[in-house]
């Protein structure tokens, strides 16, 4: 995602006069998930008006001086217009506050893995995707990070309130799993961990309107692999982590 000191670039909400992406997000928190699919990220373009925003392709912006990127913009790793339309469609669809794309699932999981540090542990359900488990076993508990406990998720809700503990920091699931389609309650496992003040983390391959069964007082991040890759796009969700 590039430098985390980059903030949210300040423009124009034609539906309403906000004037930052969040409160783009806020303003179009009470329309019905029809209205949010179809409007959601695409607001008029803030420059022209144009109804159809463009596609803005490039990887560097014309600076006013050394360090004075107009807007926020210095390049395209840090700040993209497009993508930013993308994080608010997804985070709205979530019904959550802000929303970060990843350019692969990999980048996703690596992020979300460092909310939990040195000394505290994630709960993984023991049937997830591949990558997640060599990352989180090869990578993650070897760099000195939090450690991995993998347990069935997908049995019943307060199984996991058993397999909670005072190191617990973030509880990991997917429904349906991958490989064996096991299909867990999020809304449930996502309750029981805020209840204890944990948050969670889900990946779904489910469209959003049949996988939006969560809390929306639950802090969660949810992950939407894209078909056929493993790409994923990570919303924060309204909560405080």
């Amino acid at each position: 995602m590039g430098d985390g000191n980059v903030q949210p670039n300040a423009s124009t909400n034609w539906f309403g006069g906000a004037g930052r992406p969040d409160d783009i997000i806020r303003s179009m928190s009470e329309d019905a998930f029809e209205t949010l699919a179809v409007h959601a990220g695409a607001e008029p373009d803030e420059i022209t008006g144009a109804v159809a925003p463009p596609i803005y392709q490039t990887s560097t912006y014309a600076q006013d001086g050394v360090n004075r990127p107009r807007r926020g913009y210095d390049y395209a790793r840090s700040a993209n217009p497009t993508r930013e339309r993308l994080e608010r469609a997804v985070a709205a669809l979530e019904r959550g506050t802000h929303g970060i794309a990843f350019a692969s699932g990999s980048a996703a999981t690596a992020a979300i893995a460092q909310l939990a540090a040195s000394g505290e542990e994630i709960v993984v359900g023991d049937d997830v995707y591949g990558g997640t488990y060599r990352y989180l076993e090869r990578v993650h508990r070897p760099s000195g990070a939090a450690e991995a406990r993998f347990v069935d998720l997908s049995v019943d809700p307060d199984h996991l309130w058993e397999q909670l503990t005072t190191r617990t920091r973030l509880v990991w699931f997917e429904s349906p799993s991958n490989p064996l389609l096991r299909v867990t309650d999020i809304a449930a496992v996502t309750n029981r961990a805020a209840s204890r003040g944990r948050c969670s983390s889900s990946t779904t391959r489910l469209p959003h309107r049949r996988s939006r069964t969560r809390s929306r007082s639950a802090p969660m991040w949810s992950s939407t692999p894209r078909r056929n890759t493993s790409g994923a796009t990570p919303t924060r969700s309204s909560g405080s982590l």
